[in-house]
């Protein structure tokens, strides 16, 4: 037995030990008080067949939905009463319950778990419909179980639900409550809730100009063909896409306007040209074919010159085990293509690399910028069969090491930087706070790899750092002191299920370090906080973590306010027919 359970047991044995000496010394024992029975039932005996309890899931779902959920949006309640069951009690906070947080252009009140009076079904509706005052219209309306437990003999069935009403006001701007709550439902002749109560959650309204789409008066439209659009859209319907490609800002032309760069891998790119005008006008691209399109664009002044070069994020082919991304310079005038800057081997029958993102750093603090290139995959991803959980058949990263006049060598293996995970997103910052530059990898479908730098360019995995222990499907990073504390943010973003978080505690076969492994995917977006010393983990804490299936991210201050906000792209692709799972 260890020394650690062997000091846990001993301090067991030590509490026992002064409870009863205490319990002694009592005159008059005082009785025990029984405990009151929650207000939401939990099955003491609950059905471990996932088949059979996803089966049930999913018909309680659909039966919520197609009552109580729905008839918010249609505006009907007594279309909600059919979701109730006769005895229907509810606990939920009032508008002004709660506290309020303090902020200059949102109006945010976050309610704890509620409390007593119970409510009926008309005084919850009642309840429900006040904190929807004002609003024109809800045009949204979830309602998803993270959690769901059904008793051996089907009788009940305990389920915590994402909830969530979004809509707009009068005056145009944007209100949402949101909020996990716990229901006990009973199979009658359809599912029914018989008890309701709030366990956490916010409301929110929006008491600024909202954002208006503006693509197509701006000139930021990549007109395509009808029969472009309509190939796209079958391939969305077929999943038979991952990624497509990237969008890049910079100012094309130095004239002080933001320009875009935006690109569809393999197919076209575009150079939207800021007209300082609220417009954008295209211009021309020293691309000589749309299949030179890349993933991501990098613009930067790599030799020293004043001019900016413009690096693509492309396999162009390889010849004779040497492949390159390609330069385009400018040389009297002229973009010219350099295929011989970039240059990097290939093991004996990899090709095909489909890059994802290009991260510049001064890695040895010389004065040139030194170029990182994530990979997601090569011909060779997934061949021996794929590992969902920790897949480590993605591709080799590349470094690419600055020697001034567009000369480069890459020399990932060399500085340490090693691996062949499914890579999105490098991230340079000081994570150690010892004066250089580190590198985080950010990869999909395993844990992320942090290589710290030990001050000359040579770099150190830090395999046992708390911020890549939990294996996830990462894709995005950003880092900031968003509420100007001094304190740094890593905010990494990856995939919340709602399927997997009702799974993974009812799963029978599954082994302790399986369950923590697999609950680590599930739970969602992780953020993890230092002020210089030890990273601690707090997306949960500050209820950042679910973003479903979460993309890109980045702070940034959207009302300027003088703080940031947080923005996670997320969501993947929807069937154009509605009726049809989207994915």
């Amino acid at each position: 037995m260890s020394k650690r359970l062997l000091g846990a047991g001993a301090a067991l044995i030590a509490i026992l030990v002064a409870v009863v000496i205490l319990s002694r010394r009592s005159d008059t024992p005082s009785p025990a008080t029984p405990e009151s029975p929650p207000f939401v039932a939990r099955p003491a005996d609950f059905i471990t067949d996932l088949d059979a309890s996803e089966t049930a899931s999913s018909e309680a779902a659909g039966a919520v939905k197609a009552a109580f959920v729905s008839s918010f949006r249609d505006g009907k309640d007594e279309a909600a009463r059919a979701a109730f069951a006769p005895d229907f009690l509810a606990r939920f906070p009032a508008p002004l319950d709660g506290v309020a947080i303090p902020d200059a252009r949102i109006t945010i009140r976050r309610y704890p778990a509620a409390a007593g009076p119970d409510l009926d079904a008309q005084a919850f509706l009642s309840r429900l419909r006040s904190h929807l005052a004002g609003w024109v219209a809800v045009d949204r309306a979830v309602w998803r179980p993270y959690e769901f437990l059904i008793a051996r003999d089907r009788s009940f069935a305990r389920a915590a639900v994402h909830l969530q009403l979004s809509g707009r006001r009068a005056d145009g701007h944007r209100a949402d409550l949101r909020g996990s709550v716990a229901v006990e439902l009973l199979p009658l002749r359809n599912w029914t809730i018989r008890r309701l109560e709030w366990l956490e959650g916010t409301r929110v309204e929006g008491n600024v100009p909202p954002f208006r789409e503006i693509t197509d008066p701006t000139g930021l439209h990549f007109n395509e063909s009808p029969a472009n659009r309509r190939r796209a859209t079958e391939i969305l319907n077929a999943r038979m896409v991952r990624s497509l490609g990237g969008l890049s800002v910079v100012d094309w032309n130095r004239d002080g306007f933001h320009d875009l760069l935006a690109t569809v891998w393999g197919r076209h790119t575009v150079l939207f040209l800021n007209d300082g005008q609220d417009g954008f006008v295209r211009e021309e691209l020293p691309l000589r074919t749309p299949e030179e399109s890349a993933d991501q664009y990098l613009f930067m002044d790599l030799d020293g010159d004043g001019l900016e070069e413009l690096v693509g994020a492309l396999d162009t082919g390889s010849v004779a085990g040497i492949a390159q991304l390609p330069v385009w310079t400018r040389r009297d005038g002229s973009w010219i293509r350099l295929d011989d800057v970039l240059t990097y081997k290939l093991p004996a029958g990899v090709r095909d690399l489909r890059f994802q993102s290009i991260s510049p750093c001064d890695i040895d603090r010389n004065g040139t910028m030194d170029l990182w290139v994530g990979v997601l995959t090569d011909s060779e991803s997934g061949k021996g069969g794929f590992n969902s959980v920790d897949a480590t058949d993605g591709a080799d990263n590349l470094l690419f090491v600055n020697h001034g006049s567009l000369r480069f060598t890459e020399e990932s293996d060399q500085r340490g930087i090693r691996g062949t995970r499914y890579t999105y997103v490098g991230t340079w910052f000081d994570f150690d706070f010892d004066g250089d530059q580190d590198l985080l990898e950010i990869n999909d479908w395993g844990k992320n790899q942090l290589f710290l730098n030990r001050g000359n360019g040579a770099f150190e995995e830090a395999s046992g750092h708390p911020m890549v222990r939990p294996n996830a499907y990462s894709m995005g990073c950003t880092i900031g002191d968003w509420d100007n504390t001094g304190e740094w943010s890593v905010h990494i973003s990856t995939m919340y299920s709602h399927a997997g978080n009702r799974i993974v505690p009812i799963a029978e076969a599954l082994a302790p370090g399986t369950r923590a492994l697999v609950h680590a995917i599930a739970r969602g977006n992780y953020q993890w906080e230092s002020a210089g010393g030890p990273w601690r983990e707090t997306a949960l804490a500050r209820g950042c973590a679910d973003a479903d299936w979460a993309w890109g991210c980045i702070f940034v201050d959207l009302e300027n306010d003088g703080d940031k906000d947080l923005f996670v792209t997320n969501g993947f692709t929807s069937h154009e027919d509605a009726n049809a799972p989207d994915w």
